[in-house]
């Protein structure tokens, strides 16, 4: 059958709400194996200026840099630490979706993610 779900999840690292429903949904998209088609989309801004450690940058000469909200106003999490954490889930996220299985081509949900 080649019937799937397509979910497409928006959040970012920084929100509690979102880390809590990617450790409950690992289960059921377990279960759903290759009929799940799985795109998260995380919560990511450029502008020219920094803000508050918002941003990171690959290179200071860059003008534009890539920024995330501040996750606990005077907490020690910063924007930036969240748009790291951002990038480095979806370099796993896009590893781990060429290594799966031909046979379930688009079903990129793991929960190595």
């Amino acid at each position: 059958d080649g019937s799937f779900v397509s979910v497409d999840f928006w959040g970012d690292s920084g929100l509690a709400t979102a880390n809590r429903f990617m450790h409950d949904y690992a289960e059921h998209a377990e279960l759903l194996g290759p009929h799940l088609k799985f795109l998260p989309h995380y919560h990511l801004f450029d502008t020219e200026h920094d803000y508050n450690s918002l941003c990171w940058a690959d290179s200071k000469n860059k003008p534009v840099k890539i920024c995330a909200e501040d996750p606990d106003g005077v907490g020690s999490v910063t924007g930036q630490m969240v748009v790291e954490e951002d990038l480095r889930q979806l370099c796993i996220f896009y590893k781990v979706h060429r290594e799966s299985d031909p046979k379930i081509s688009g079903s990129a949900f793991s929960p190595k993610f």
